[in-house]
């Protein structure tokens, strides 16, 4: 359950925060409308994926076509006023669905014929990774749009702060489609190339951590510049009516911080989870010496064995 959860934030989780920052620009799409569209663009993203041949040259186009799409998206993240919502909330989606396709492991998901336990928590744990990383992204579009309310240098900040994911997207793309010309025989293989592959490829494995790094410091910026001058403001106001609407905007900002330190808790904590604990290999307990007795038998008392639990033996002869 955790790996779904954790490498299913890996692949949708950039995709989201970067939508989230797109549609404080200018967005008119209704919560609803992204929802569905969330749901085509990522489930056409794995068809996508899977659907296509195998092979260096089917990588090599559709990496291109997904590294075009992701320019042409920061272009219009940073100059543009975000007049196509609609459309970067599918195409950025169907990215994320093809990326988390290419996990070979999510065959797992309906392998089997019997619906079990472990069917029923593996789904349960892609459905509610879907939900979190929709859910921050809203969170980050209602914050970027309070952070306008009373700074418009804060929130040229955080926005900066929350593309520095396209970079983290970009570089490792550029990696392996430089692998994939390396394979073709296009590029000459030299050392150089095979580091900056390597060394793009483990900031995948980082994602998670990079954006909760970010997200830290997006609400250490929100909390120093946006919640502080508010609270200062309520605390200055004497005028009645003022002082509730100054108020009501310090406890917003209050629940925005809350809802961003328990997304951040989240995050981090799977992933530290998964790492730490949830991938590595089950430890066999000490093997408990057994010698034979006269008749050449091995009797293991009930005591040992009645927990339930795989426990190791090794023949003392």
């Amino acid at each position: 359950m955790n790996y779904f959860f954790t490498f299913f934030l890996q692949a949708l989780l950039p995709f989201s925060l970067l939508l989230g920052v797109y549609h404080s620009k200018q967005s008119t799409v209704s919560a609803k409308k992204i929802i569905w569209l969330s749901l085509f663009g990522f489930i056409a993203g794995i068809v996508l994926r899977l659907s296509l041949p195998t092979g260096q040259i089917t990588n090599l186009i559709l990496n291109s076509v997904i590294l075009a799409l992701l320019i042409i998206f920061a272009l219009c993240l940073i100059f543009g006023k975000g007049r196509l919502p609609a459309f970067w909330q599918t195409v950025l989606m169907l990215i994320a669905g093809s990326f988390w396709a290419k996990d070979p492991n999510i065959t797992a998901l309906v392998s089997t014929d019997v619906i079990n336990t472990d069917s029923i928590l593996h789904i349960s744990a892609v459905i509610f990774a879907f939900v979190f990383c929709l859910c921050l992204q809203g969170w980050i579009d209602l914050l970027l749009k309070q952070a306008g309310k009373t700074q418009q240098k804060s929130t040229a900040l955080l926005k900066g702060v929350m593309s520095l994911l396209l970079i983290c997207l970009l570089v490792p793309l550029i990696g392996e489609l430089l692998l994939i010309l390396m394979k073709l025989q296009v590029l000459e293989l030299t050392k150089l190339r095979l580091s900056f592959v390597a060394k793009s490829g483990e900031i995948t494995r980082w994602l998670n951590y990079i954006c909760a790094a970010l997200l830290f410091v997006v609400l250490a910026i929100f909390y120093g510049k946006i919640h502080l001058s508010r609270k200062q403001q309520v605390n200055a106001t004497q005028e009645p009516i003022e002082k509730r609407q100054k108020l009501a905007a310090l406890r917003t900002s209050s629940r925005l911080l809350g809802w961003g330190y328990l997304a951040l808790a989240i995050i981090f904590a799977t992933q530290l989870y998964w790492e730490q604990i949830a991938s590595r290999p089950p430890q066999l307990s000490e093997a408990i010496p057994l010698t034979l007795d006269e008749k050449q038998q091995v009797h293991i008392p009930i005591e040992q064995v009645k927990d339930g639990k795989i426990t190791s033996f090794c023949l003392d002869c």
